[in-house]
């Protein structure tokens, strides 16, 4: 009997839910969400002081480089108002470690990068209020124009305490550097007191 029992025909196919192929559309929102706060940019998003105060513990020239990050960045660095300019600053070679007073010609070609470094800064700051400002770098009487403008520009930024250090431990009698091809004596930078007294002179003849 069993095989004269006709075959059981197979059940038809159900649909398939295609909720199945999915994942819920609040998953996806949540993980779209996940996505955004992963890559937002919560540094950028801090308020000004704070980000300058981070700026402020790299070198000048370091801080300088993040101008190219974002728009948010690009003058950030310029609000930096404790500057230390020497060799470290701007990553040059320190001319005390190159026994710089036995090559003037060295000592020449990495001063006048030092002072177009200076100069590019100073001059980029866009008015903003300087602080302090330190220089360290072996210059000299030959170097006055440049020294002189630093300080200026300086005095209109509102500087509270300059510091030059100019020790040019090559300056001992008979030394002689060599400028622009010409070998003039090494004369310290006479100090000029010009800008003081045209800003308040009244507080300086007393």
């Amino acid at each position: 009997m069993d095989s004269l029992t006709p075959p059981v025909p197979p059940a038809p196919p159900q649909p398939r839910n295609t909720e199945d192929c999915f994942p819920p559309k609040d998953t996806l929102c949540r993980h779209d969400e996940e996505q955004h706060v992963q890559n937002y940019d919560w540094i950028s998003a801090l308020p000004d002081d704070i980000l300058i105060e981070i700026l402020s513990l790299m070198t000048i020239s370091e801080a300088a480089m993040t101008g190219f990050l974002s728009t948010r960045w690009r003058h950030l660095w310029k609000k930096i108002d404790h500057l230390i300019l020497d060799s470290y600053a701007f990553g040059m070679q320190e001319l005390e470690k190159s026994r710089y007073h036995e090559n003037p010609l060295l000592w020449n070609d990495v001063a006048t990068r030092f002072v177009h470094k200076v100069n590019g800064l100073l001059e980029s700051r866009d008015g903003n209020r300087i602080k302090e400002l330190t220089i360290i770098f072996p210059l000299s009487s030959a170097h006055a124009s440049n020294l002189d403008h630093w300080i200026e520009l300086a005095m209109a930024a509102s500087t509270q305490n300059i510091l030059l250090d100019l020790d040019n431990k090559c300056c001992k009698e008979g030394c002689t550097i060599c400028v622009k091809g010409t070998k003039v004596a090494s004369e310290p930078y006479d100090f000029s007191w010009g800008p003081f007294l045209m800003v308040e002179p009244a507080r300086w003849m007393n």
